[in-house]
This record gives structure tokens, sequence and C-alpha cells, in this order.
């Protein structure tokens, strides 16, 4: 009785560990909070004298409106906002139903102070604020290139 018993439970087992081959894999690079999805968030790697991190990500699946009022990190004594060139707060709507992009050649957000370069193929943690969505624990991704394409 007890073999039958042994057998059920390594059967069970087997089972179990191959019904986790045949989930969609978690996509490490997608960050959730009650309003929207942020999804891609990456910097490009900087070097010990660089004293600013630009890093991009974008936002979408968005179901309430809502703004990036600040990011925190250990990496960094702050963080602003930079459209059109132009260096600001960080106050950045994000329209329901609408894509928001962080990108290269548009806007983005700019980590300040960075206390340490950001390396290449390593993560470091972010706070991201939202002014009425609260705290998302997410990752920066430091990458060469990983320009987001949106749809």
């Amino acid at each position: 009785m007890t073999a039958s018993i042994s057998r059920r439970l390594a059967l069970r087992t087997v089972i179990a560990s191959g019904a986790g081959l045949l989930l969609p894999a978690a996509q490490a690079c997608e960050f959730y909070s009650t309003r929207m999805r942020i999804y891609q968030i990456w910097a490009r790697e900087t070097h010990l004298s660089d004293g600013v991190a630009p890093i991009y990500m974008q936002f979408d699946e968005v179901i309430r409106s809502d703004r990036l009022i600040g990011i925190e990190t250990p990496i960094a004594e702050g963080a602003d906002m930079v459209t059109g060139g132009v260096a600001s707060r960080l106050d950045l709507a994000i329209p329901l139903g609408q894509v928001t992009l962080l990108e290269e050649s548009g806007n983005f957000v700019r980590l300040l102070g960075l206390r340490q370069p950001l390396e290449l193929s390593r993560e470091y943690p972010l706070k991201l604020i939202f002014e009425h969505g609260g705290v998302v624990h997410a990752d920066l991704d430091i990458n060469y290139d990983r320009r987001i394409k949106a749809g």
C-alpha cells in the first residue's frame, strides 16, 4: 500500500513540475500598478564620470488616468523629466486608454546624482511613485539598446 502511495506522490510531483512548462512565462520587464502596466524600464550603461542617466519606459493598459510624480532608487539622488530638451520637475501625465512612451527620441526621465556607474546587463531597483496608483517596485534594466516598440 505504501508503494502505491509513493508512486502516486511521485506522479503528482512530475505532473506538477511539467505543468509549469505549459504556462506562459512571466515577463521580467513588466510591472503593474492598480491602474496600468509599466513595460521595459531600461537605460544605457554609464561611466564613473556620468552624473545623470536617461531612463526609458512604456505605460500602457491604462484603465485609469494617473501621474508619475517621483522615482526613488539607491543608485541616484533623484529624478527629473526632460520634455523637448528642457528639464523640469517629474510630473508625467498618463492618460486613460493611451500608450505613453518615454524614449530616446522624445520625452524621458533622467536619474540625477548617480552614486555609481550603471553596468551593462545589470538590474537596479526603482520605486515608481504615482499620484493615485501609489508605489510600484520595479527594476531598471541596463542594456546596450532596447528600443520600445509600441503595440
